[in-house]
This record gives C-alpha cells, structure tokens and sequence, in this order.
C-alpha cells in the first residue's frame, strides 16, 4: 500500500496538472498555500446512487490535542483507515 503523503502529493499533482496549472512543482512559503476548503468542493452524498470510492472523514479537538481519522471504501469494502 503506497503511504498517504505519496498518494496525496500524487493527486494533487494530477488535479494541478488536469487544471493547466504549470506551477505546480515552484516552491511556496505555507503561508501562500491555499486552504484546502478554498481548493475542493465537497458534495452530499446521494443515497440513490451508487458510488465506487466512498471517503469518511472524522476530526476532533480535545485538551490533550487534535485528532483526525479517515475512512476509505472501494465497493464496500475498507481500503484504508
């Protein structure tokens, strides 16, 4: 299984790439990063249809810190979590 930060830096690639956006490997200070709200849309899921790749998401503040988890299903089946 390919390690989340490789997977994730692969899509982002793609999606930058799909979107002719040629500045995709010029270095960046964080602070000019666009948020990642501001960057996907999400939408509902519809419950009459069928999806092929479901993701989950979960995040949680607590004293002792943050948390977050992930959930990814292929056919109904857990891929990743």
């Amino acid at each position: 299984m390919t390690p989340i930060h490789i997977e994730l830096r692969n899509q982002a690639k793609g999606y930058y790439i799909s979107r002719r956006n040629t500045h995709i490997d010029e270095p960046k200070q964080y602070r000019e990063w666009t948020h990642p709200a501001k960057a996907i849309v999400l939408k509902e899921k519809c419950e009459e249809r069928e999806y092929t790749i479901e993701v989950y998401t979960n995040g949680s503040k607590s004293l002792s810190g943050v948390g977050a988890g992930i959930a990814v299903f292929k056919n109904k089946h857990l891929l990743f979590h």
